[in-house]
């Protein structure tokens, strides 16, 4: 053993981590709730004028910068909705140990058939990639596969916890990652899962 090496014993989890988070405040939840449509207004205004902005700039001949990226291949990030639904803050005000768990359930279900359906996309572009150097002669060199990544926020996960997290993401192939959960101090729960031959139980 090194010696920054962290003992084993020392990477599982408590009970302060394993369950619900501290619940919102319902004054805050309710202010939310109620005023979110004047400050999404002026938000949505702010970011039509830069929008616009950018535009003339460019109209104009400069240089606006790279406004694309690429994607990760099978990472996901379930964040909940910018907007603070009816359900949404239901949830938050009264929702209990099994609404919570609901919610958590329909995110992995949702994650696992996101990363179901990128592997099954990047295996029929491998195929095709195979065929296309096949016909040349060619060999590609072996696939890499790397496992599946899947982010719950803290709206999808608060009033259940990392333990039910867990337990909840096991059936589905998905592993807890308690040092990177714990590094976001348990706001944010990370999931991996090795890929499998077939697809996987939804």
């Amino acid at each position: 053993m090194g010696l920054f090496d962290i003992p084993a014993e020392s990477l599982r989890p408590d009970e302060s981590e394993t369950g619900p988070l501290s619940p919102r405040s319902r004054r805050g939840l309710w202010w939310q709730f109620w005023f979110q449509w004047t400050y999404l207004l002026v938000g949505s205004v702010l970011i039509l004028a830069v929008v616009g902005l950018l535009l003339w700039a460019s109209a104009l001949g400069g240089d606006v910068g790279g406004l694309g990226g690429g994607g990760r291949g099978s990472q996901i990030k379930m964040t909940g909705s910018a907007v603070l639904t009816r359900r949404q803050y239901r949830l938050e005000r009264d929702g209990g140990r099994d609404a919570w768990a609901k919610r958590v359930q329909e995110a992995l279900r949702e994650g696992t058939k996101r990363a179901d359906n990128r592997r099954a996309s990047a295996a029929k572009s491998r195929a095709k990639a195979e065929a296309k150097a096949a016909a040349k002669g060619r060999q590609l060199g072996p696939a890499i596969v790397f496992p599946d990544q899947l982010e719950l926020t803290v709206p999808i996960h608060r009033g259940a916890g990392l333990g039910l997290v867990e337990e909840l993401g096991a059936p589905l192939g998905w592993e807890l990652d308690w040092k990177r959960s714990r590094a976001s101090q348990t706001h944010t729960a990370y999931l991996t899962r090795q890929p499998t031959v077939g697809p996987a139980v939804a």
